[in-house]
Order: C-alpha cells, then structure tokens, then sequence
C-alpha cells in the first residue's frame, strides 16, 4: 500500500468533520472556578465515580456506533479514574471543600477532561488518533502526581487485522528502569471478577525509565475481528509495583496491585463500503422521414398469342440506408413500415408482389410481375434514426470492500462520467473518478475490460494494511 493511504488514516483535513478530545492544558481561571463551584461540597469518590461512569458510557456509545474515536476517549475516562483512584485513595468520603489545594485542582483538571471526553461525537476520524490513550497534560500541569502510580499513555488501543502480534508502548510513573521502584505488567482478558490472564505475553521495559513495550500473541486475539463491525474487546492491564523503602539492612518493601481497565478496539476486516455514480447517453430510435423509390415498367403489352402470358416480366425496386446490427451507433438508419402503390400507367395485369425488409432492416426490396403496357409504381419506407436523445443515471453501491481482495464495478461502455464515493472504515469520506489512481492509496486500480456489448468492468484490488507500519498511519 502507498503512503497515500497512509495520509488518508492520518489527516485529511478537507475531508474531516473531526471531534477529538483535545489534549488538555491548564484549566484556565474562569472555567476552574466554574469546576469549583460545581464540585464543591461532593465526596471525592463521588467526582471519581463521575469519572468513571463517563468512561463506561463513552464505551456502550462506542460499541452502538461502531467508532473507535468514541472508545479511546472512554478509555481515557476508565484509566483517568484508576490514576485519580491510587491517588486519592484515603480521601474518597472528603469533601472537595476539605481538599488541599493541588488536589482540588487535579479534580478540577479531571473534570475538565471529563466533560471534554464525554463530548466526542460519532463523526469522521483517523485511524492513528484512535490508537493512543494520552493523560500527559494533566500529569504535566500537576508535577506532585510524578511521584504516585499514575498511566500516563498506553499506544496501542486500536488494531487493523494482521497477521504479526499485537503491541503496545505503556508508559506509567512507576515502569522501565528505575532503582528503587519495580512493576510487573500482566495483560488480562475481561474486567473485574471475570478477567483472565492472557498467556505468553511479552513484557520489556529495558529500554527507557517509565516505559514497558508489550507483546501480545497474535492468535490471542486474531479470532476477536469481525468482518465489518468494530469490535470492542475489553482487557485489564495489572501493574504489581514494589517499592523500596529505607536503606541498606534497613530497607524495607511495600507491593500494591492496580488494575486498570482498557478497551481495545479492533477494525474490522472490510475496508469501508463505496458507491458507483455514473452517467451515460440515453439512446432511442427517432422518426427521420420516409423514403420512396418509383419504377417504370416497360410496355410488355401482349397483342395477339397471348395465352400463357408471353410478355410477363419481373421488376424490382431497391433502395438502403445505412446502419447495421446491434450494438448500435449514434446516426445508424433502419426501415420501417414498407409498403407499394401503383401510382400511374396502366398497372392492371401484374402479381407475385414480394416486399420485404432484409441486412437488419437497413434494405428494402420489392419485386412483381407485370405483363401489361407500362405503369408507374412506388415502393416506401419510414426512416428511423438511432440518436441521444438525453443522459441515463446508474448507481450501484458494493457494501463491503474487503483488505487484500479485488473488486469489480460494472459500469456503461459509453459512460461519460463515473465517480466512485469511498466510506472507509474510520468514516472518511472522500471521492475519486472510476478507472483513475485512487491518491490515498486505499483502491488500486488493475484496468477495465469488457463486461458484454453495453458494458465494462472496472477492476481495483483493496490494497492490504498490513502493508504499511503503524508509524505511517
């Protein structure tokens, strides 16, 4: 796949009617005593219940609408309750009033995230801005947070099929390289009491002080995807961190397990759905006149030995437009409603008439007999002429356009416009014309041959997005 496709999952802006949470800042005065007032006089455990509710709520929406923008920001609420959790843990039947100052406004910086989370809507949205939960603003306004277990970011919440394992870059106050602070990461399928641990899951954190790269086997979760739904598969990540406490004999330990509860969101394997929109010249035959032909007989009058009709002798008249078989062209004539009349002269002792249409209707022939003194006859048609008499609409809509197969659009021969409109599997809308590059990336076009007489078939294959790494998207 190009990079276009890329670009496309990215950032299109003149595509996007884009509703993220916007990453959050300090909550500046006015809307922080507006917090204030409202959270005045409520139980911590009451505005962190809030918190949590919002992310549940967030995620039933995510799972109705099918849009994985909706179910990062309802993971951004769950986690953002378990931070609030472990850190206001022997607080929770305080009042907000009561509250010190720095943990007033950590609440006022939550709620502000809250109500900026609970505010995304099922609109468009790129791939990449589905795949990262990011709490770094609030423990980047509110330094005192650093020092207590707190999720700062988990990359790696939403996944395309593939075929490689699943990772994720989980980065917390208490992971990677650190002398004396040590955390066990185990990633558990459900929630609660029904969770599960996943087996063979890789854990690093060798690399970098608060960060622990995850590895989760494929076959783990490759029978989760669905063929055209997002699916919504709910995991626990349980941080076990020891800390230590003191020095040297004197040292002592203290453990804590925190469960935080994440959603992955996994795309489904159809890439998106399109619609065919063609236009092409609407044909019918029209009346163009008639044609006629007259014919002299000679004299073939008979004036003595007569018996037997001596003097009989044919005649023939024949005339043609030009035209020919089906599929017709635009200015193609054919005849209709042959007829013969005796117009002048002596046409009484004449028979065998024979008129008839033959080469598609394109030629008239007429033959008699006549055995008589001469006479005048006139053989005609009505001309029909094959034009455009106007333009004919088509629309075909293909439901599913599947990762990594072809698809085939049949559209008019004669087709004098052809747009393709692409919904992609974040909602994207965009519009290329039929047989031209698809400029994101996401169709390839492989040619166009004939479908019959009338029509052509239109052939792309949907490229594979295992093609392109997750750092493109």
């Amino acid at each position: 796949m190009n990079k276009g496709f890329a670009s496309l999952l990215g950032c299109i802006p003149i595509l996007l009617a884009f509703q993220s949470a916007p990453a959050l800042a300090a909550v500046d005065a006015a809307l922080a005593q507006g917090i204030a007032t409202a959270l005045g006089g409520k139980a911590v455990g009451d505005i962190i219940n809030d918190v949590r509710l919002s992310g549940v709520t967030l995620i039933d929406q995510a799972t109705q609408s099918g849009n994985a923008l909706i179910a990062r920001s309802g993971n951004e609420a769950s986690v953002l309750a378990e931070n609030l959790n472990s850190i206001l843990k022997e607080d929770m039947n305080i009042a907000f009033d009561r509250l010190s100052e720095e943990r007033k406004m950590l609440l006022i910086e939550a709620e502000a995230m809250r109500r900026s989370l609970a505010s995304t809507t099922d609109a468009a949205y790129s791939f990449k801005d589905s795949t990262m939960l990011d709490l770094n603003a609030l423990a980047t306004s509110l330094p005192f947070v650093k020092n207590k277990f707190f999720v700062q970011s988990i990359k790696g919440i939403a996944y395309l099929p593939q075929a490689a394992d699943f990772k994720m870059k989980i980065a917390a106050t208490t992971l990677g390289i650190q002398e004396d602070v040590r955390t066990d990461i185990e990633v558990l399928k459900g929630t609660g009491s029904d969770a599960q641990p996943l087996p063979s899951v890789l854990v690093d954190q060798s690399k970098a002080r608060f960060f622990a790269d995850v590895s989760i086997p494929n076959e783990l979760l490759s029978s989760e995807f669905d063929q055209s739904s997002l699916k919504i598969v709910p995991l626990t990540i349980r941080f076990k961190t020891t800390r230590n406490k003191g020095w040297w004999i004197f040292s002592t330990s203290e453990t804590k397990i925190f469960d935080v509860p994440i959603n992955i969101s996994l795309f489904p394997r159809s890439a998106g759905h399109l619609t065919a929109h063609t236009k092409s010249p609407s044909y019918a035959w029209v009346s163009a006149g008639t044609q006629s032909v007259r014919y002299g007989t000679p004299n073939r009058n008979c004036t003595k030995k007569c018996k037997g009709e001596p003097t009989r002798g044919s005649n023939r008249i024949e005339f043609a437009v030009s035209g020919g078989a089906a599929p017709f062209a635009v200015g193609n004539k054919r005849l209709k409603n042959p007829r013969q009349s005796a117009v002048g002269g002596n046409n009484g002792f004449s028979d065998s008439f024979n008129l008839r249409l033959t080469d598609n209707d394109t030629r008239l022939i007429f033959t008699w007999d006549t055995w008589s003194t001469s006479g005048t006859w006139e053989a005609s048609a009505d001309v029909e002429e094959y034009r455009v008499i106007g333009e004919t609409s088509g629309t075909s809509e293909l439901a599913g356009i599947t990762f990594g197969r072809a698809l085939a659009i049949i559209v008019p021969k004669d087709m004098t416009y052809g747009l393709l409109r692409i919904t992609t599997f974040t909602k994207q809308q965009y519009e290329i014309n039929i047989s031209q590059p698809d400029p994101y990336g996401l169709l390839a076009y492989q040619g166009t041959s004939s479908a019959g007489p009338d029509t052509s078939r239109v052939t792309y294959r949907v490229n594979d997005p295992a093609l392109v790494s997750p750092g493109e998207f």
